[in-house]
């Protein structure tokens, strides 16, 4: 049995089997938007609505930043 902690780090990781339905749920449901519509990088500026598809790329493209 794994904790949630090992969960969500796996499904991150891509570690789990499932086409990346795992992966894509984990970045959007349990990663705080790291963006906002005032920055230039943010997916959603100038959308009245974002898609999930959109946030999972723009966090996942946060994720593989540089550390600042």
């Amino acid at each position: 049995m794994a904790t949630n902690w090992e969960y969500i780090k796996a499904a991150i990781d891509g570690e789990i089997d499932d086409g990346g339905a795992s992966e894509e749920a984990a970045i959007y449901y349990h990663i705080a938007c790291p963006r906002y519509a005032g920055d230039p990088r943010a997916k959603c500026r100038g959308v009245d609505k974002p898609t999930m598809q959109m946030c999972v790329e723009c966090k996942g493209e946060w994720l593989e930043e540089e550390y600042e």
